[in-house]
């Protein structure tokens, strides 16, 4: 077997997130920041990443090589010498989907390890499958979709908010719009999302129905955002982003960094801005440098390319 190289890349949410967890809708993007891995076949099972160093012979959780790890168990692969090897350019827990872009590279070269052929839909949902079964992490199904599809797309989550086996497939609208003009700011706090997401989950599990009554509000942002999309109407989707934002913060802790740059960016004239997932990393969309060239003193920003 010769050696398989896969790649999987770190998610933007533009419009929409967290509503993806109670079957609402999001606009997202993947961008040229990702994850590389490569499988070859090996006498024992070896495990290496530029940030977890090396491990062998051990698919037990012990927080190194984890996600990895979740992809070979959930599948039966524990006895199968291969080595994997990755390396990740995403900043880690940024909220830009790095873990789900490990876990997608890993499925990636699984899948043709094993001779699976699986479609983009059903790797979304087996990403998701190992992410929440495997590894008991709250989630949605936004991050596994558009890393699974790539590039920019429309999403809509309805019947997926209870996360049954029966869920419908997410439907998928890829749009045609890769010259976006919005760059990223890093404020260098991680966050884990299960630790975002979970108690306002459990209370929804519980029966606390305007939640879902609310994050539909949330997720109808996003068919005006597809229509700013269309028409270039930046102004008009930096409204919507800020919108979001408002949401995101009436009922979830926004750590001081994060909103730090946020009021920064919009002080400097930005058009919009929000989370780009879970928190630590900022989208900012903007129609000069002023912004960028501000917050660049101080925090790791970049302008990405959007990648399908």
């Amino acid at each position: 077997m010769n050696t398989i190289e896969t790649k999987a890349f770190a998610r933007v949410g533009l419009l929409g997130n967290p509503s993806d967890i109670y079957g609402g809708k999001g606009i997202s993007c993947t961008i040229d920041k990702g994850v590389e891995l490569s499988l070859k076949k090996n006498h024992d099972l070896v495990l290496n990443s530029n940030y977890e160093g090396t491990e062998k012979h051990n698919t037990h959780y012990n927080g190194k090589h984890d996600l990895v790890k979740a992809c070979i168990n959930y599948l039966g692969l524990q006895n199968q010498p291969f080595e994997i090897t990755y390396n990740s350019t995403i900043p880690k827990e940024s909220g830009l989907a790095g873990s789900t872009a490990i876990i997608m590279a890993a499925l990636r070269a699984l899948q043709g390890f094993s001779g699976i052929k699986l479609s983009k839909y059903d790797m979304a949902e087996l990403a998701m499958k190992i992410e929440t079964n495997e590894l008991g992490i709250a989630c949605g199904p936004q991050d596994r979709y558009i890393i699974s599809f790539q590039g920019i797309a429309f999403m809509d989550f309805a019947g997926k908010e209870f996360q049954k086996e029966a869920d419908p497939f997410a439907r998928i609208e890829p749009l045609d719009f890769n010259e976006v003009p919005f760059f990223i700011a890093c404020s260098d706090l991680s966050k884990k999302s299960a630790l975002v997401h979970n108690d306002l989950r459990n209370r929804f599990l519980r029966g606390e129905n305007w939640i879902k009554e609310e994050m539909d509000k949330l997720a109808s942002l996003c068919t005006e955002g597809k229509k700013c999309l269309a028409n270039q109407d930046w102004k008009g989707l930096g409204k919507l982003m800020n919108k979001n934002f408002e949401f995101r913060k009436k009922y979830f802790t926004v750590d001081e960094a994060d909103l730090e740059i946020i009021e920064t960016a919009l002080a400097e004239g930005a058009l919009g801005a929000k989370l780009a997932g879970s928190g630590g990393a900022i989208a900012i969309l903007y129609e000069n440098d002023n912004a960028f060239n501000v917050l660049s003193e101080k925090f790791n920003c970049f302008k990405p390319k959007i990648v399908s």
